[in-house]
Protein backbone atom coordinates (compact mmCIF):
# COMPACT_ATOMS: atom_id res chain seq x y z
CA UNK A 1 0.00 0.00 0.00
CA UNK A 2 2.41 2.56 1.24
CA UNK A 3 4.70 1.62 -2.12
CA UNK A 4 1.83 2.49 -4.16
CA UNK A 5 1.24 5.86 -2.51
CA UNK A 6 5.19 6.16 -3.17
CA UNK A 7 5.17 5.93 -7.38
CA UNK A 8 2.11 8.00 -6.89
CA UNK A 9 3.69 10.84 -5.02
CA UNK A 10 7.72 10.31 -6.52
CA UNK A 11 6.46 11.72 -10.05
CA UNK A 12 4.32 14.46 -8.78
CA UNK A 13 5.98 15.85 -6.02
CA UNK A 14 9.58 14.70 -6.35
CA UNK A 15 12.13 13.14 -3.78
CA UNK A 16 12.56 16.09 -2.04
CA UNK A 17 9.00 16.74 -0.61
CA UNK A 18 7.76 16.08 3.17
CA UNK A 19 4.80 14.06 2.34
CA UNK A 20 7.12 11.65 -0.34
CA UNK A 21 9.62 11.55 2.79
CA UNK A 22 7.14 10.46 5.32
CA UNK A 23 5.83 7.78 2.80
CA UNK A 24 9.39 6.94 2.47
CA UNK A 25 9.94 6.59 6.45
CA UNK A 26 6.20 4.58 6.79
CA UNK A 27 7.53 1.76 4.13
CA UNK A 28 10.87 1.96 6.30
CA UNK A 29 8.86 1.17 9.04
CA UNK A 30 7.10 -1.62 7.69
CA UNK A 31 9.88 -2.87 6.64
CA UNK A 32 11.42 -3.13 9.96
CA UNK A 33 8.12 -4.53 11.67
CA UNK A 34 8.59 -7.44 8.68
CA UNK A 35 12.30 -8.42 10.51
CA UNK A 36 13.73 -6.88 7.55
CA UNK A 37 16.01 -3.78 8.69
CA UNK A 38 18.56 -3.65 6.12
CA UNK A 39 15.92 -2.95 3.65
CA UNK A 40 14.00 -0.37 6.16
CA UNK A 41 16.97 1.01 6.36
CA UNK A 42 17.22 1.92 2.53
CA UNK A 43 13.66 3.76 2.81
CA UNK A 44 14.48 5.65 6.47
CA UNK A 45 17.65 6.87 4.82
CA UNK A 46 16.08 8.43 1.75
CA UNK A 47 13.47 10.01 3.70
CA UNK A 48 16.26 11.57 6.42
CA UNK A 49 17.97 13.24 3.46
CA UNK A 50 14.66 14.94 2.23
CA UNK A 51 13.72 15.58 5.61
CA UNK A 52 16.80 17.17 6.38
CA UNK A 53 16.68 19.01 3.58
CA UNK A 54 12.70 20.30 3.26
CA UNK A 55 11.82 20.76 7.07
CA UNK A 56 15.03 20.66 8.57
CA UNK A 57 16.84 18.52 11.23
CA UNK A 58 14.64 19.51 14.27
CA UNK A 59 11.21 19.12 12.80
CA UNK A 60 9.43 15.92 14.62
CA UNK A 61 9.37 13.64 11.70
CA UNK A 62 12.76 14.10 11.35
CA UNK A 63 13.72 13.04 14.50
CA UNK A 64 11.35 10.35 14.40
CA UNK A 65 12.98 9.04 11.47
CA UNK A 66 16.27 9.52 13.40
CA UNK A 67 14.73 6.64 15.86
CA UNK A 68 13.63 4.30 13.41
CA UNK A 69 17.16 4.24 12.54
CA UNK A 70 18.63 3.66 15.45
CA UNK A 71 16.19 0.80 16.02
CA UNK A 72 16.88 -0.77 12.74
CA UNK A 73 20.65 -0.19 13.52
CA UNK A 74 19.83 -1.87 16.93
CA UNK A 75 17.89 -4.82 15.18
CA UNK A 76 21.28 -5.13 13.17
CA UNK A 77 23.22 -5.64 16.33
CA UNK A 78 25.30 -2.17 15.49
CA UNK A 79 24.67 -0.95 18.71
CA UNK A 80 26.98 1.90 18.56
CA UNK A 81 25.07 3.68 15.90
CA UNK A 82 21.99 2.32 16.81
CA UNK A 83 22.43 4.57 20.23
CA UNK A 84 24.14 7.52 17.85
CA UNK A 85 20.61 7.69 16.25
CA UNK A 86 18.56 7.13 19.65
CA UNK A 87 20.22 10.19 21.16
CA UNK A 88 19.98 12.48 18.26
CA UNK A 89 16.04 11.64 18.03
CA UNK A 90 15.53 12.07 21.76
CA UNK A 91 17.51 15.76 21.78
CA UNK A 92 15.52 16.37 18.34
CA UNK A 93 12.10 15.20 19.70
CA UNK A 94 12.54 17.08 23.40
CA UNK A 95 13.05 20.36 21.09
CA UNK A 96 10.76 19.79 19.42
CA UNK A 97 7.83 18.05 21.60
CA UNK A 98 8.49 18.46 24.91
CA UNK A 99 10.52 15.69 27.20
CA UNK A 100 7.39 14.63 28.01
CA UNK A 101 5.95 13.58 24.70
CA UNK A 102 5.11 9.73 24.15
CA UNK A 103 7.75 9.28 21.16
CA UNK A 104 10.39 10.80 23.70
CA UNK A 105 9.55 8.19 26.15
CA UNK A 106 9.21 5.82 23.29
CA UNK A 107 12.82 6.27 22.15
CA UNK A 108 14.25 6.98 25.53
CA UNK A 109 12.69 3.86 26.61
CA UNK A 110 14.40 2.18 23.71
CA UNK A 111 17.75 3.69 24.62
CA UNK A 112 17.74 2.85 28.44
CA UNK A 113 17.06 -0.79 27.28
CA UNK A 114 20.86 -0.44 25.40
CA UNK A 115 22.93 0.91 28.03
CA UNK A 116 20.76 0.49 31.39
CA UNK A 117 20.97 4.39 31.68
CA UNK A 118 19.72 5.95 29.07
CA UNK A 119 22.59 8.66 28.86
CA UNK A 120 22.14 11.18 26.14
CA UNK A 121 26.27 11.56 26.49
CA UNK A 122 28.41 9.41 24.54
Amino acid sequence: MYEKALAIRLPLLGEQHPTTATTLANIGRAYNALKAPTKALEFFERAVVSLEKTVGESHPETGRVYGSMGCAYLDLSLEDKGKDYLRRCIRCLEESLGPGHRDVVYFRNRLEKCNGLGKLAA
